[in-house]
């Protein structure tokens, strides 16, 4: 009975060492901060998801002292909203400018050297890219179409930074941020 006895004191301790050391090793491994993405990359994630729509693309041409942007745009969800009440919002070195509809332009070649950028002072254009039901043109609706945001920027150079908040009638705010590129072609893209 001596030795039983002796030996049950020295085995509580061992099981409470590796309890206690079993619960540390969980505890580090459940507050690991060592996740495959960053906080960057779930607040863009959020971000996307929150804006009501949101850019795929851009491409941009210089004419003169003017910088020609089209950007490739499509809503997240397929609720119908009205293009009246869409405005575009650009920073750039010298000024914060918001601007309005101009008007929707069935182009489908040569987009940015159409004749249509001499009505777009201080305003945007819509060029309708995917729109089935013509909803865009008919009845300036947008119900899941794809559609490019047409419109200029002056006194614009290369390696500029530019923000551009796409703001819909919900409250919802897109905002992309390009650095204009050297680039030797007439078209190029920007995002």
């Amino acid at each position: 009975m001596r030795s039983y006895a002796s030996v049950t004191p020295l085995t509580v301790g061992l099981l409470a060492l590796m309890l206690i050391l079993s619960s540390g090793i969980l505890y580090s491994i459940s507050t690991e901060t060592d996740l495959p993405f960053d906080e960057d990359d779930i607040n863009e994630v959020v971000d996307d998801f929150m804006s009501y729509i949101i850019a795929k693309e851009g491409y941009a041409s210089f004419v003169e002292n003017e910088l020609r942007i089209a950007l490739l745009v499509k809503p997240i969800f397929d609720d119908p909203f009205s293009i009246e009440n869409l405005s575009i919002q650009v920073v750039d070195k010298d000024s914060i400018d918001i601007m309005e509809l101009q008007d929707v332009y069935l182009v489908k070649r040569n987009i940015l050297s159409s004749a249509f950028w001499d009505e777009l002072n201080q305003s945007f254009g819509i060029i309708p890219v995917i729109d089935r039901d013509d909803s865009i043109y008919e009845n300036s609706m947008v119900n899941g179409d794809t559609f490019y945001l047409v419109f200029k920027v002056d006194n614009a150079n290369v390696g500029d930074e530019i923000e551009i908040s796409l703001l819909s009638e919900s409250g919802a705010i897109s905002v992309i941020t390009i650095t204009i590129p050297f680039s030797a072609s007439t078209v190029f893209k920007i995002y």
